[in-house]
C-alpha cells in the first residue's frame, strides 16, 4: 500500500509540473480562458497532493515489523497477469460515503454538496449527482472498459466556486475480475449443497450461506482497504451476494486519507480477441467463389476464367476480347473454350513417364532459342496470353521460327515469371512442343523457317 501511494504522489507531482508550464505558456500568449482552465487544474492538483501526503503519513506512522515480513508490499506488482489490461463491461453503483472530512463552510450556510467523479485511466467516465446527505438513491453506471488497468473514484465537496477533493479510491480491474470469479465459485458450491470443512466445525450445513463473511469480506484493491460492515440500512450485509443470477461485489471501501464509500460492482470480461474454433476467417459478408468445373486435357486442368482485358489464345493466336476463356490452374495456359480440346502440349505438372502416343509420331526435336529483345509494340505471351510489358528486360522471343514467339521475363510476383521458370525447367512442354512446328497440327512438316 505504501509503495502505491508513493507512486501516485510522484505521478501527481509530475502532472502538476506540466500544468504549471501550461499556465506560464498561456500567460505569455494572453489566452485568458485557457489560462483560467489550467489554473483550476493546478489548484485541484495541489489539493490532491495534500490528500496523498496525508494518506502517506498515516501509513508511515503505522508500526510494521518490516524485518519479519517476507511478503512484498503488493504481490500484484510482481505478477504480470494481474497487471494485464482488461476489456469488458463494468457495472458500478454508488450508495453512500461515510466518515469523510467535508470542506469547511461558513457558519450560517448549508453544508457542502458532495459528488463523485469516476475515471478510467485518467479519463472521466461518469459523475454522480450532488447531494448533502452523503447518500445516493439510483446512481448506477455501465462503463465500457477498453484495455484498462484501474478505475479511480474521487469524492468532491462543492462549497464555493471550485470543487475540492476530499477522498480518493483506486480499484484495479483485475482485482474486480478475480473477486467475481471467486464469488461465482462460492455461489456454485452453495447451490450444489457442498460445504467446506471449516464451516462444518462452526456448525454449518449444506446450502447455508456463509454467516462469517459479511460485507467488507471483499478484497478491494489499491490504497483503499476493507471497511466495516454496512450499517444504517445500506444493503443486506453480504459481499458478493447475487442479485438475481448476477454476482455483485457489495462492500465498503476505505477512502484516502479518511472515510469510506459503499459500492456495488461487477465486471464482465469481453474476449473479443479470441476467435471461435469453427467460424473460419471472421470475414463478414465475404463472397465465396463458386468452384468451377475442371476439364483435364494433356495434364492441364482447365477451368473457366473471366478476363477483363484483351488476351491471346495460345493455340489459335486469336484474341479473347473481354470474354471468358479456359486457363490451366497449374501452368496458366490460356486458350478459347473451343480450343482447349485441341491442345497437344502437355502441362508441366504431368510426369515425364506419362507420354502421349501421339507425341511419338513427332519426328522434329529442335528446341526453341530464346533471346531478349526490346518490346516497343503490343505483343502477347504465347503461353499465358497476357500483354507483354514494354522494355528489353521484360520479354524474350524465339529466333528459330518464322513468327517470333515471345515469353516474358517479369518480376517474381507476376504471372510472367511462372511462364519463364517453367520454360527453363521443361521448355519443350510449356511452349509449343518443338520449334518450327504448328501448334494446331504438329504432325505437319514446316514449310517456312528462319535462321539468324
Amino acid at each position: 500500500m505504501l509503495s502505491q501511494l508513493e507512486f501516485k504522489l510522484s505521478v501527481e507531482k509530475q502532472y502538476k509540473a506540466g500544468i504549471e508550464k501550461m499556465v506560464r505558456l498561456y500567460q505569455d500568449e494572453g489566452d485568458r480562458k485557457s489560462r483560467a482552465d489550467a489554473e483550476g487544474r493546478r489548484i485541484e492538483s495541489n489539493q490532491k497532493i495534500q490528500l496523498l501526503k496525508q494518506a502517506l503519513k498515516r501509513y508511515e506512522d503505522l508500526h510494521v515489523d518490516i524485518e519479519s515480513t517476507d511478503t512484498p508490499d503488493d504481490e500484484s506488482l510482481s505478477t504480470p497477469n494481474l497487471r494485464k489490461p482488461l476489456t469488458g463491461l463494468l457495472t458500478l453503483r454508488i450508495h453512500a460515503v461515510k466518515d469523510v472530512d467535508h470542506a469547511a463552510s461558513s457558519r450560517f450556510s448549508r453544508g457542502p454538496e458532495t459528488f463523485i467523479v469516476l475515471k478510467v485511466e485518467d479519463t472521466i467516465k461518469a459523475r454522480t449527482k450532488a447531494t448533502r446527505i452523503d447518500r445516493w438513491q439510483d446512481e448506477t453506471f455501465n462503463i465500457d472498459i477498453d484495455k484498462a488497468n484501474e478505475i479511480e473514484l474521487t469524492v468532491y465537496d462543492k462549497s464555493g466556486d471550485r470543487p475540492t477533493p476530499i477522498g480518493m479510491l483506486w480499484v484495479r480491474i483485475s482485482d474486480i475480475a478475480e473477486e467475481m470469479r471467486r464469488k461465482k465459485i462460492e455461489s456454485e458450491f452453495n447451490a450444489s449443497g457442498w460445504v467446506s470443512a471449516d464451516k462444518m466445525e462452526h456448525g454449518g450445513a449444506p446450502g447455508r450461506p456463509d454467516t462469517a463473511g459479511g460485507a467488507g469480506s471483499a478484497h478491494p484493491s489499491g490504497p483503499g482497504g476493507p471497511g466495516a460492515a454496512p450499517s444504517q440500512g445500506y444493503g443486506d450485509g453480504s459481499a458478493g451476494a447475487p442479485a438475481g443470477n448476477q454476482v455483485m461485489i457489495d462492500s465498503w471501501f476505505a477512502l484516502e486519507p479518511v472515510g469510506r464509500i459503499y459500492l456495488s460492482m461487477s465486471f464482465a470480461k469481453q474476449l473479443k480477441d479470441r476467435r471461435p474454433f469453427d467460424i473460419g476467417l471472421n470475414r463478414q459478408g465475404a463472397v465465396r467463389q463458386k468452384k468451377e468445373e475442371v476439364h483435364e486435357k494433356q495434364g492441364h486442368k482447365f477451368v473457366t476464367q473471366q478476363f477483363y482485358n484483351i488476351m491471346r489464345c495460345a493455340l489459335c493466336g486469336d484474341f479473347l476480347k473481354y470474354a471468358a476463356g479456359m486457363q490451366c490452374a497449374d501452368c496458366k495456359y490460356t486458350c478459347h473454350k473451343k480450343c482447349y480440346p485441341k491442345v497437344v502440349t502437355k502441362c508441366i505438372s504431368k510426369a515425364n513417364y506419362e507420354t502421349d502416343p501421339d507425341e511419338e509420331k513427332i519426328n522434329h526435336r529442335i528446341p526453341h532459342r530464346f533471346e531478349g529483345f526490346s518490346n516497343i509494340s503490343a505483343n502477347w505471351c504465347c503461353h499465358c496470353g497476357y500483354l507483354l510489358p514494354f522494355g528489353r528486360k521484360n520479354a524474350k522471343r524465339c529466333t528459330g521460327i518464322w513468327t517470333p514467339q515471345r515469353i516474358p521475363k517479369g518480376p517474381a510476383v507476376t504471372t510472367y515469371t511462372n511462364c519463364l521458370q517453367s520454360v527453363v525447367l521443361l521448355v519443350t512442354r510449356i511452349v509449343h512442343i518443338w520449334c518450327l512446328i504448328s501448334v494446331v497440327c504438329p504432325w505437319r512438316r514446316p514449310t517456312k523457317s528462319w535462321r539468324p
